[in-house]
């Protein structure tokens, strides 16, 4: 797949177990009362995947509040900060950041892909609002693929009496997206277009190394993406690892046990949160598969 899609595909896809591990970590911290269950979550899912392994069931029922990246986020809200951030207010148009000959191939990409996106409308929008769209576009031809099997979406159903908080808002999300250059994201979008025909490739490749249950696999994912897009990864990853990393250390200050999800690429690579809480001294300890079916399911 393209490199852009892997990217955020990390961020979208379900964390299976394998092997004698799940995707959940313990973590504790010395002289601080509280617990927190970290787990990779899923935006989008095949209905194959469940039910989950009963060590989700374990760290969810232990936990008295769940946290979601964003909790319900409010469709008015998306568009209202996607208006905002993802069109261009300073005169510059698409077709001179990217250049034209690029401006002509998003073109026929969308021609051919999403006739109703024409060229004066493409001139308008920020490479990194269409590099989300590029993404969109691939998972609307495998429907099989699914929010309606998305982790998150799997959670919510099962609140229950469970307190439900966010880690972030759509705007922080967004605009992390939007102070990534239009030069950086330019390239990412292209790198996107021109290898789409081959998007199967990497996606398969991913689904390969989170079918393992080692975070290394994804490890060396999330590297390569950082080597290659630096700017890419530090604003999406890196800078919001850190600030997710704190807030994950507060809660530890409190008595209380909280299970959080949190996109998978947040768990890989170098700068990642597991990385961040160890550095604060923190102990993460990776479960155990119990190896049986457990409760939680579309």
């Amino acid at each position: 797949m393209v490199r852009l899609l892997t990217f955020i595909l990390i961020s979208l896809v379900f964390l299976l177990s394998a092997g004698d591990k799940v995707l959940i970590w313990e973590v504790s911290a010395p002289n601080l009362p509280g617990k927190a269950y970290l787990a990779g979550s899923i935006h989008s899912g095949k209905a194959k995947w469940y039910p989950l392994d009963e060590a989700y069931d374990r760290a969810f029922d232990a936990s008295s509040v769940i946290y979601f990246e964003i909790y319900k986020p409010d469709p008015q809200e998306i568009a209202k900060w996607t208006m905002l951030f993802g069109l261009f207010r300073d005169g510059k148009t698409l077709s001179q950041v990217i250049g034209a000959p690029d401006f002509q191939q998003v073109c026929r990409f969308y021609a051919v892909y999403s006739p109703n996106m024409q060229p004066a409308l493409l001139e308008r929008l920020r490479p990194w609002m269409l590099s989300v769209q590029v993404s969109n576009i691939y998972l609307m031809k495998h429907p099989e693929i699914s929010r309606e099997f998305g982790l998150e979406s799997v959670f919510t159903k099962h609140l229950g009496d469970k307190k439900a908080e966010s880690l972030e808002n759509i705007e922080v999300q967004l605009k992390a997206m939007s102070d990534i250059s239009d030069a950086a994201a330019g390239h990412l979008l292209m790198e996107g277009i021109r290898d789409f025909a081959n998007a199967g490739r990497d996606m398969n490749r991913i689904f390969r190394a989170l079918e393992t249950g080692v975070p290394d696999d994804l490890s060396l994912i999330t590297n390569e993406m950082a080597f290659k897009h630096p700017e890419f990864h530090r604003k999406l990853f890196v800078e919001r690892n850190r600030q997710i990393a704190s807030k994950v250390y507060e809660m530890l200050k409190r008595k209380q046990t909280v299970f959080i999800l949190v996109g998978a690429g947040h768990f890989a690579g170098k700068g990642s949160i597991l990385e961040e809480l160890r550095n604060r001294d923190c102990t993460t300890i990776q479960l155990k598969r119990q190896g049986k079916p457990g409760r939680l399911k579309p």
